[in-house]
C-alpha cells in the first residue's frame, strides 16, 4: 500500500522514531493549522469559503493544505514533510459554500400540534366479575381485555376464530362465522354488524351489515350470557393524544387584540393558619376573594353589553405565594387586584400549605425588583397600606387605589363600579371619581377613605382599548364563567374551619392516599370537603405537586342515578372506567357523570366523595366499598381520596398498604358559634335565604324548646361584636354544643317572635 500515510509510517519504523506510529487520522483542516504555527510567522491562515483553486485549463481541482511548519504537520500527518502537500481524502474537501444546515425556526413555523381521539374497548365490569384471576390474565394476554382503535389501527375484526380460547367462559357459538368489524374513520368509530344472534348497543339490537357509530361510553354486548355463563360486554373510552404534523403553509397568526396588555390578575394573600411565638396555630379568617372575583367580571361582562363591543379582558385568580407575584409582575397585566392582611413591618403571604409566610417590605422590592414590573394600577384591598403602597411606587408603579375596609354593600359598590369605569375606556381618574361618587351615595366613610395615589400626578391614562369594530354580526354575550365551575357552591356562613382545612392539606401534601372526615350529623362535614376541593382547585400545583384537576363526588347522587337492571356497586364499577377517559355513559345518563367524568385523560389528583354514609350500612356494604376503593388506588398511583362519613370506611378491617388517617371534626367555639348565629338572624330576611331555612327546620324539630327558650333573648339583628363576645356565654347557645346545624336552627325565629317574652311563649 504505497499512500503517502503508509509510507510515512514505514519510514518512521525505519528511523527508529516509533512515537509516530499510529497518530490519530487527520481532522478538517481549520482556519490555524495547529496551536505551535500560530506563532511562526510563515504560517498560512485560510478564509472561510476559501478560493476554489483551478488547475490549468481553468477547471476546478482539489484543494490542498499549503505546510508551513514541519514540527507544525507532525502530528496531523507523520512524515508529511518529505513530501509535497498531501492531497487531503475526499470527505475532507473544501467547498466554495459552507453544508447546508435545516432552520430549526423555519420547522416550528411550518409544524402544528392536533389532537386525535384514540378509542379503546375496555372489558365491562360484569363480564370480569363473572371471571376469576387466572382467566382475566389469560384475557389479557391474548389482546381480548382492550381492543384499541387509532389512525394507526384503523381496522380490527373480531371474529369466532379470535374467541375459540375463551369457549369454556363465554356463549362463543352466538358470534358465527362473520363476527363484527370495528372501523376507525374520520376520526369516528364505526361498528358493523356480522353475528348470528346480533350485537346489542346500550341494550339495543342494531341493524345487521349496517355501519353504526359508537360513542364514548356506549356498552356494546358481543355475546348474551348462557348458562350461567356471563355476557361478553366492551364500554368504549376515548382519549385525546397529540401529533405534530407538517403543513405546507404556515398557519395563520391568531388575531391580535387592539389592547396587548389587557388582563387582571386578583391576588389573593389568605393563609388558613398562622403560629404564635410558643408554636401553636390558630386560625386566620378567609378573604372574600370569590366575591371580588364575581363582582369584577360581573362589571366587564356589564360594560361590554352597554358599549355593545366585547372588551377582550381576561381575569385570573393567583393564590398568594410570593413567587406567584413574582411571575405575575413579568406577565405584561395592567392591573394588580391585590387583597391581603399584614402588619406595619411585613406583608402576610402564604407558603405551600397557606400558612403564614411573613416577607418584610424592603425583602418585597427586593424579590420584585429583580424583573420589568408591568403594572399600571394597583388596586389595594389592605388593612396596613401605608408601606405597601411605598413598595409599588418605588417599583414604579404609576397609580395605586386603596379600597377601605368598609360594609359589604359599600365594598361591592366600589369594586363594581371602578372596575366597569375602565371596562368602559374610562381613564384611571376618572373611573376613581366614579367609584368614589357611588360610595358616597350608601356611605360618606368610605367616599372619604377612597385614595388614589401619588397624590398630585397625572391619572389620566386609559389603561383597556376597545377592539376595532368586527364586520361580522354582533355575538351573544355570554356570562362570566364562576371561579369555581365545576365545583358546588359553598355557603356564605361557613367559617372557623380554616384550621381543618389547614391539617387536611397537610395530610395531602404528605402523600396520605385514603382520608376519612367524621363527626356527627350537623357538624359541617360536607361543608368542609366543599370548602377543601374549592381551596385545593387553585393550589394543587404547590400542595400536592400535580397539574391534575380536583373533583368532587356527591355519593347519594351518583347511586340515585344507577341503571335500571344494574346494581349499584357494578354501576359504581362502570364509574371508576369513566375516570379513565369515558365522557358519557349511555345516551341519558350525561348528569350522572357531571362529577366524576369531566376528566379525558387522566384520574383526578384529588377526588373527595361526600356522604358516603349510604355505601356504609351494612358490613357487606362496607366490605364491597372498600374493595372499590383499592381497585381505585391501585389504577392510579397519584389519586388521594377524601371521603365524608359519620364512621369510618375500615371500621373492622384495614385496607392493606392504603391505611386510612382519620380527621375528627370538632364542635364550634362559643365565640364562633355566636358569630355564625348573628350571621344567620342578619342573612334571615332575605327570602331565598328564609326559604332555605324553612327547609332546615322541617328536616328534624327535636329542638323545639332550645328555639323557644333562645326566642326569649330579644336579639337584634344588627348586633356588635361586643354582643356577640356576650352571647357566647348565654346557656342557651351553650346548650347547642357547638353544632353548626343547631345554631342556624336557633336564628330560624322572626324578630317579632324573638320580642316576646318566655311567659307569653309558655
Amino acid at each position: 500500500m504505497n499512500t503517502p500515510r503508509a509510507t510515512a509510517a514505514r519510514r518512521a519504523r525505519a528511523d527508529g522514531d516509533l512515537s509516530d506510529v499510529s497518530p490519530p487520522r487527520a481532522k478538517r483542516p481549520t482556519t490555524e493549522t495547529t496551536r505551535d504555527s500560530m506563532s511562526s510567522p510563515t504560517t498560512t491562515s485560510m478564509a472561510w469559503p476559501p478560493a476554489s483553486p483551478r488547475d490549468s485549463d481553468g477547471d476546478e481541482c482539489d484543494a490542498y493544505v499549503a505546510v508551513a511548519d514541519e514540527s507544525a504537520m507532525r502530528h496531523a500527518c507523520p512524515g508529511s514533510s518529505r513530501f509535497a502537500s498531501p492531497v487531503l481524502p475526499k470527505r475532507f474537501r473544501l467547498t466554495s459554500s459552507p453544508p447546508k444546515s435545516k432552520s430549526l425556526s423555519s420547522y416550528l413555523l411550518h409544524r402544528k400540534t392536533t389532537l386525535q381521539p384514540h378509542y379503546t374497548l375496555k372489558l365491562h365490569p360484569v363480564s370480569v366479575k363473572g371471571l376469576s384471576p387466572e382467566q382475566r390474565a389469560e384475557m389479557e394476554s391474548r389482546g381480548l381485555d382492550a381492543i384499541g382503535l387509532s389512525p394507526s389501527v384503523a381496522k380490527q375484526t373480531i371474529a369466532r376464530d379470535h374467541l375459540e380460547p375463551i369457549a369454556a367462559w363465554f356463549h362463543v357459538p352466538a358470534v358465527g362465522t362473520g363476527g363484527i368489524k370495528l372501523e376507525y374513520k374520520n376520526r369516528m368509530l364505526y361498528t358493523i354488524d356480522t353475528t348470528k344472534c346480533g350485537v346489542l348497543v346500550n341494550k339495543s339490537s342494531i341493524a345487521s351489515h349496517v355501519r353504526r357509530q359508537l360513542h364514548p361510553g356506549d356498552i356494546i354486548q358481543l355475546l348474551p350470557a348462557h348458562n350461567n355463563k356471563p355476557p361478553l360486554r366492551y364500554v368504549v373510552c376515548k382519549r385525546m393524544h397529540g401529533r405534530d404534523s407538517k403543513i405546507r403553509l404556515a398557519p395563520r397568526p391568531r388575531r391580535q387584540l387592539h389592547s396587548k396588555q389587557s388582563t387582571i390578575v386578583v391576588f389573593a394573600a389568605s393563609p388558613l393558619a398562622g403560629m404564635d411565638r410558643y408554636a401553636k396555630f390558630h386560625h386566620i379568617k378567609s378573604l372574600p376573594t370569590e366575591t371580588d372575583y364575581n363582582l369584577i367580571t360581573s362589571s366587564i361582562h356589564d360594560a361590554g353589553k352597554a358599549s355593545g363591543s366585547s372588551p377582550s379582558i381576561r381575569v385570573t385568580v393567583v393564590p398568594g405565594m410570593l413567587e406567584e407575584l413574582q411571575h405575575t409582575a413579568t406577565l405584561q397585566c395592567q392591573v394588580l387586584h391585590f387583597m391581603g392582611r399584614g402588619s406595619a413591618s411585613s406583608v402576610y403571604f402564604e407558603d405551600n400549605l397557606s400558612l403564614v409566610h411573613p416577607v418584610p417590605y424592603a425583602g418585597l422590592q427586593r424579590n420584585l425588583a429583580g424583573g420589568t414590573c408591568s403594572f399600571r394600577l394597583v388596586v389595594l384591598s389592605y388593612d396596613h397600606p401605608d408601606a405597601l403602597v411605598a413598595t409599588f411606587l418605588a417599583m414604579g408603579v404609576p397609580h395605586v387605589i386603596v379600597v377601605p375596609e368598609c360594609a359589604p354593600p359599600v365594598h361591592a359598590a366600589l369594586i363594581t363600579t371602578l372596575y366597569r369605569g375602565l371596562a368602559k375606556r374610562k381613564s384611571v381618574e376618572q373611573a376613581f371619581h366614579l367609584a368614589a361618587q357611588a360610595a358616597a351615595e350608601l356611605s360618606e366613610d368610605g367616599a372619604d377613605k377612597l385614595v388614589l395615589l401619588p397624590a398630585g400626578a397625572n391619572h389620566n391614562e386609559v389603561l383597556f382599548e376597545l377592539e376595532p369594530p368586527r364586520k361580522l354580526r354582533p355575538r351573544v354575550q355570554p356570562r362570566p364563567t364562576p371561579l369555581y365551575p365545576h365545583l358546588p357552591v359553598l355557603c356564605e356562613g361557613f367559617r372557623s374551619r380554616n384550621m381543618d382545612l389547614f391539617k387536611l392539606s397537610k395530610l395531602l401534601s404528605s402523600k396520605r392516599r385514603f382520608i376519612t372526615i367524621t363527626g356527627p350529623s350537623g357538624i359541617g362535614k360536607s361543608l368542609v370537603a366543599k370548602a377543601l376541593a374549592r381551596h385545593l382547585s387553585l393550589r394543587t400545583r404547590w400542595v400536592l405537586g400535580l397539574s391534575s384537576p380536583v373533583r368532587y363526588c356527591h355519593v347519594p347522587s351518583v347511586v340515585a342515578a344507577t341503571p335500571a337492571g344494574t346494581t349499584r356497586w357494578d354501576h359504581l364499577y362502570h364509574v371508576s372506567e369513566t375516570l379513565e377517559g369515558t365522557d358519557q355513559y349511555g345516551s341519558s345518563d350525561r348528569s350522572l357523570l357531571s362529577e366524576l367524568a369531566r376528566s379525558q385523560h387522566s384520574w383526578p389528583s384529588v377526588l373527595i366523595l361526600d356522604d358516603c354514609d349510604a355505601l356504609t350500612t351494612t358490613e357487606a356494604d362496607r366490605l364491597a366499598f372498600r374493595e372499590l376503593l383499592v381497585e381505585w388506588l391501585r389504577k392510579a398511583p397519584e389519586l388521594q381520596i377524601v371521603c365524608t362519613a359519620r364512621s369510618t370506611i375500615t371500621k373492622s378491617c384495614l385496607i392493606p398498604n392504603y391505611p386510612e388517617i382519620k380527621h375528627a371534626l370538632g364542635p364550634l367555639s362559643p365565640t364562633d358559634a355566636a358569630e355564625l348565629l348573628l350571621f344567620w338572624i342578619q342573612r334571615r330576611e332575605s327570602s331565598a335565604t328564609r326559604h332555605m331555612l324553612d327547609q332546615l327546620a322541617a328536616d328534624d324539630a327535636a329542638d323545639c324548646q332550645l328555639q323557644l327558650e333562645f326566642a326569649g333573648m330579644s336579639i337584634s339583628p344588627v348586633s356588635s361584636p361586643r354582643h356577640a363576645r356576650d352571647l357566647a356565654s348565654h346557656p342557651v347557645l351553650l346548650a347547642a354544643a357547638g353544632n353548626p346545624r343547631t345554631i342556624v336552627r336557633l336564628a330560624l325565629l322572626p324578630p317579632p317572635v324573638a320580642a316576646k317574652s318566655m311567659p307569653e311563649l309558655e
